[in-house]
């Protein structure tokens, strides 16, 4: 299903730049950009260097597992379509020495992609999520958004998902699965992916068959061929649709794949590397008092404590 699957929402948007004669927006968005910090290795401040707080302006956002910002100038242009010379000849294909049409943006864009957690994905949560998200991160966008049409200072978080959500596009290419065995998945009986088939098969066979007999004024054999074959594609139709909508239904939410589970599943990876690598050769008793020490001072079972969001490793 485009956008929403496993409880996460896949948003995306084109937000056009502003055109001025006297300005290049779009090198001004890059600038914007290339100033934003991008995280902190390991959390761990190195001597010189300011750690940005947050590390990334998303780390603010309690819902946003994944960010992007890309600026899109224009499309590519990516050759000729090939063709064959006989096929050129004979007049069956373009001419080569005729210029193909080259497919340009009026403007350049900005393409802002967000992985949400989102336990339904309809509209008004999305549009709550976005305010939420503003609200969180917008100060720190706020020389990003500038170069942006439609978006003005002041604008309160409400009006700027308002804006992201009419310059949305689908994406249906979900790009996490935090499912740690096979979702509990409905199974489909052939009886339910039949049932449709065999409804639509009786309807229209029998409207065909009511139309002829009332024109006719009896049930002549064509009628009967006519009736059948209508009712099979009908019937076939159906199971089709079904078949389709059933596949398009989302996959349930993992009951660990929310941000903060997320972040608490890293922090113990990482530590848990460190302490098998620190376990090896010790013995039977060193390592159960160890791993006791470890679960104890991790607490796997507690959200706290946990990675930072915005954390590179």
């Amino acid at each position: 299903m485009p956008n929403f699957d496993g409880g996460h929402y896949f948003f995306a948007c084109l937000l056009p730049v502003r055109h001025s004669p006297t300005k290049s927006h779009e090198h001004a968005l890059r600038a914007a950009i290339s100033f934003l910090p991008t995280g902190f290795p390991f959390g761990v401040a190195v001597p010189g260097v300011a750690m940005p707080q947050p590390p990334s302006p998303f780390a603010a956002s309690t819902t946003v597992h994944f960010a992007r910002l890309v600026v899109v100038g224009d499309t590519i242009f990516n050759g000729r379509d090939r063709s064959d010379a006989i096929s050129v000849a004979i007049g069956r294909s373009p001419n080569p020495l005729v210029p193909n049409i080259v497919d340009q943006l009026s403007c350049a864009y900005l393409l802002l992609s967000l992985d949400l957690d989102a336990p339904s994905g309809d509209r008004a949560q999305i549009a709550s999520l976005l305010a939420e998200f503003w609200s969180q991160v917008g100060p720190q966008l706020q020389n990003v958004f500038s170069e942006l049409r439609g978006y003005e200072p002041g604008m309160t978080p409400d009006q700027v998902a308002e804006l992201m959500l009419s310059c949305q596009i689908d994406t249906a290419m979900p790009f996490n699965d935090y499912w740690p065995s096979t979702p509990p998945l409905q199974d489909t009986s052939k009886w339910a992916l039949a049932a449709p088939g065999i409804a639509a098969f009786v309807a229209v066979a029998a409207v065909v068959l009511l139309v002829a007999s009332a024109l006719a004024g009896g049930t002549p054999i064509w009628a009967v061929v006519v009736a059948l074959l209508l009712g099979v594609a009908a019937g076939a139709y159906a199971v089709y649709r079904t078949i389709l909508r059933r596949a398009l239904a989302p996959l349930p939410s993992a009951p660990t794949g929310d941000l903060r589970s997320v972040l608490k599943a890293l922090y113990l990876q990482h530590h848990f590397v460190d302490f098998a690598l620190d376990a090896q050769g010790k013995s039977a008793a060193d390592l159960h008092r160890d791993f006791g020490a470890f679960l104890g001072t991790h607490a796997p079972s507690s959200p706290q404590p946990t990675q930072n969001p915005g954390v590179i490793r």
